[in-house]
């Protein structure tokens, strides 16, 4: 059997059937996708297909499913090319190897695998397995299949999670969804923290300084303690925020963020948010500074929901709502009075 060579689909239609995959289409996606399966039979043949492969798989495959992540994350050519020997039965034979390498592609994305924002690399020495993102969020699972979606800019450093403990090192933002092991703690140590967990879902920031940090619990329960003050250990439950204290480094429990997992779902939410709050979090959801000098205008209350707009679309709205202007100097983006 030759070997299949996997290059990432560009595709907009493979990436809908990826995503119908991951059950993770939008209401406007479903449509499209809708749409596009009713259009022919060959639409239809071609999702079942891919889904009959990806079934295959796990009823065929020896390899675990945190196997089979662990290696198509590393070389996904190699990992698909011993699944596919597997189940390649005389009655599959005739199977089209173009379709085949389409699915490979739509797998990969559905496992939410991005070949252009995820850089790998393991330490043989200390068996250490690093991820990295550069401009882009993805996702990735660690060996007991807990899932991470990470924030630009960010890297995780695990080990095999063969010890007592599953522990994960953080550098940057990611949100957790950790399969649940009572007999393993699930363990997450930042720049200025540790999280302890047995199976719940939340959100770490944690970049540069310690008054950076923030921890925000999505479900479950969390500990949180930091690292140079471990006494000041707390619990936070679904739906609590804390942040450490830039004196003593001890967690404080604050309000929650509606807009804390902007950055993985795109979507930002206001409700009678006084605009001077509403720069801050466009400023910091796009790496940029967006300033209203004026006190009274900032003063102004704002109830919208942004999906998945560009910084020029949100400004333009914000605009059209008060009669504002707007003026850009490099990083830097102005409202003022027309």
């Amino acid at each position: 059997m030759k070997p299949y060579t996997i290059d990432p689909m560009q595709d907009h239609h493979w990436q809908l059937i990826a995503k119908q995959l991951k059950g993770e289409l939008t209401p406007s996606e479903q449509d499209e996708w809708q749409e596009w399966l009713d259009e022919n039979e060959t639409h239809q043949t071609q999702y079942e297909q891919a889904k009959t492969l990806w079934q295959e798989k796990n009823e065929d495959s020896h390899l675990s499913d945190a196997q089979f992540l662990q290696r198509i994350q590393s070389d996904p050519a190699l990992a698909w090319q011993g699944i596919m020997s597997q189940i390649d039965t005389p009655q599959r034979q005739r199977t089209s190897y173009a379709w085949i390498y389409r699915v490979a592609a739509v797998v990969a994305l559905a496992l939410g695998l991005g070949w252009a924002s995820l850089h790998y690399t393991t330490d043989l020495l200390s068996d250490q397995t690093r991820i990295q993102t550069s401009d882009g969020t993805d996702s990735t699972y660690l060996p007991d299949s807990t899932r991470v979606w990470l924030n630009k800019h960010s890297t995780i450093t695990y080990g095999d999670f063969k010890g007592e403990t599953r522990e994960v090192t953080l550098d940057g933002e990611a949100f957790f969804e950790v399969t649940r092991d009572e007999h393993k703690p699930f363990i997450v140590t930042t720049n200025h923290a540790k999280i302890q967990v047995l199976g719940t879902s939340f959100n770490i920031n944690s970049r540069g300084a310690r008054t950076d940090e923030s921890l925000t619990v999505a479900s479950g329960k969390v500990a949180y303690s930091p690292l140079e003050e471990p006494q000041h250990r707390i619990e936070l439950i679904q739906n609590e925020h804390a942040i450490l204290n830039p004196h003593t480094g001890a967690p404080i429990k604050q309000k929650m963020d509606r807009n804390f997992l902007a950055w993985k779902s795109g979507i930002l939410r206001f409700e009678n948010d006084a605009l001077s709050h509403v720069q801050d979090v466009l400023s910091h959801y796009y790496g940029m500074t967006i300033h209203i000098p004026d006190p009274v205008i900032r003063d102004k209350r704002l109830t919208a929901t942004f999906k998945q707009m560009t910084v020029d679309e949100s400004i333009q709205v914000i605009c059209n709502l008060y009669g504002l202007q707007k003026t850009q100097q490099d990083n830097t983006i102005t409202l003022t009075k027309k």
